[in-house]
């Protein structure tokens, strides 16, 4: 009797959906930044909150200070976002010069965001050093 190798390919966990909206936070010291980039508030730290739309391609960029729940809107407009799927969870997007992030995913934990960058925080003035760690959001 000959044993033939199995061709099906081994069972894995059905692919997370891709979610509908996403928002990269950074946190920066409110001392970063000119007194009339930050929004009204007295919280330490802010957040840069880059939000994309992913099926409107609608974004928008704002500055949010969440001890008094206020925010500056920088701008808002449509920006196409590209997504890459890759295998074992990654999720990768690229929306030009807004953000870069990749973004490992599966449906038995919370995703982790393991990679992201943004020219915004540069053009802000929060040079290298000056922001603590980005989280991320996937809604929908």
């Amino acid at each position: 009797m000959t044993a033939h190798a199995s061709s099906s390919p081994p069972p894995c966990s059905p692919t997370p959906a891709l979610p509908d909206r996403f928002a990269l936070i950074f946190p920066i010291a409110r001392t970063v930044l000119a007194d009339d980039q930050a929004p009204i508030g007295n919280s330490p730290v802010i957040e840069l909150r880059i939000e994309l739309d992913l099926f409107s391609n609608h974004t928008a960029i704002q500055l949010a200070d969440p001890s008094s729940n206020t925010h500056r809107i920088l701008r808002t407009d449509a920006q196409h976002a590209g997504i890459v799927r890759s295998t074992h969870g990654w999720l990768h997007l690229d929306a030009p010069g807004i953000a870069t992030c990749s973004i490992m995913q599966n449906n038995d934990h919370d995703p982790v965001l393991v990679y992201a960058t943004t020219p915004l925080l540069r053009e802000l003035g929060a040079g290298g050093g000056r922001y603590g760690a980005p989280t991320i959001r996937l809604d929908g």
